[in-house]
């Protein structure tokens, strides 16, 4: 694993020349909390979840890799397009300027040829400035293309036990989250569903769609969660949980006129109850056919079970793909933002 550490130590530090960027950030963000993995090996099983996280690991490294250079291509045309905009602008404020002198010095009523000579200048001078216009509006157009249009996020977090850190680390991370989607958009929501167990009191705890200028709203909410929340946590003896039941309450949710792109992301490391499994698949995939919906399913943990652990897979990749949105396998424990940004970008 120590090899495995430095590869990805480098690589985390490459992306700190993209800080400056307005894309960059998402790299950097998306890159300082790779996974690292206990140096461990005492049993087979052990060992076996140990290959696991290193292959999950790598294939990460390497979507991360191109994540980057997705980033660093981003940033650079996004900088191309700024200074050549600037550029466009200048030319635009000089050939009207120079039109506005031409057409002074016509009015003083000059000799006849002299006349004729500004008026030339005059013509040549609209059409600068025709060309001037047109390329303004389209480099102001590639620019609204590399930024996001007005968004709303639904976060489905699972809350069970086994999902301390997941829990923990969006505490943490909720702020960076939204400053980075507040640069990347010109208007972001943020709901939150937490889910249980059906087994649970009260199986979901819900935030409606709040906008990251009331970030405090957002936080206190995060903040009062936490793995086992509820009083009957001791009677989830199944793996399942209450995931379709939390994908309705994020799709019934007031979401806000203004957002253009619409994700709910299904964060987990467990399927839905075996009997409401084609419920949610359809639920994704009719709310997913919608102009710029998405559902993007995140799997979180590797279950000590196996069978688990394989309907889990299948389950959250079935999610993702009838929803029309990623599937983000962050079982190594990576960054609660870094996820959330995969289950995003791409879409």
């Amino acid at each position: 694993m120590k090899p495995l550490r430095r590869e990805l130590n480098v690589f985390s530090i490459s992306a700190l020349d993209l800080f400056a960027s307005g894309m960059g950030v998402f790299v950097l963000l998306a890159i300082i909390a790779i996974p690292f993995f206990p140096n461990t090996g005492d049993s087979e099983v052990r060992i076996e979840d140990l290959e696991g996280e290193l292959e999950v690991a790598q294939t990460r490294v390497r979507a991360l890799e191109g994540l980057m250079a997705r980033m660093q291509q981003e940033s650079d045309m996004h900088s191309a397009v700024a200074v050549a905009l600037s550029e466009a602008q200048q030319q635009l404020e000089d050939a009207s300027s120079q039109i506005r002198e031409l057409e002074w010095a016509l009015a003083q009523g000059q000799d006849a040829s002299r006349e004729l000579e500004l008026e030339q200048q005059l013509a040549a001078m609209r059409e600068v400035l025709a060309e001037a216009q047109v390329r303004v509006s389209d480099l102001e157009a590639a620019s609204r293309e590399l930024k996001l249009p007005p968004l709303d996020v639904v976060i489905c977090l699972d809350v069970t036990g086994s999902m301390t850190n997941q829990v923990e680390g969006i505490k943490r991370e909720i702020a960076s989250l939204a400053r980075v989607l507040d640069r990347v958009a010109p208007s972001v929501g943020i709901g939150i569903v937490a889910f249980g167990d059906r087994r649970w009191t009260q199986p979901i705890h819900r935030l409606a769609i709040v906008e990251t200028t009331r970030l405090s709203r957002i936080t206190a909410f995060i903040n009062s969660l936490r793995a086992n929340m509820d009083p009957n946590w001791s009677l989830n003896l199944d793996q399942p949980e209450a995931v379709a039941t939390a994908m309705n309450e994020a799709m019934s949710m007031p979401w806000r006129e203004a957002s253009e792109k619409r994700y709910v992301i299904v964060i987990t490391d467990n399927a839905a109850y075996p009997e409401r499994v084609t419920t949610a698949i359809a639920a994704a995939r009719s709310f997913g056919a919608q102009q710029g919906h998405f559902v993007s399913a995140v799997r979180a943990n590797f279950p000590y079970d196996p069978v688990a652990r394989e309907a889990a897979l299948r389950f959250l990749r079935d999610l993702a793909q009838a929803g029309g949105g990623n599937f983000v396998d962050a079982a190594g424990g990576e960054s609660m933002l870094s996820t959330i940004l995969l289950a995003i970008l791409g879409t």
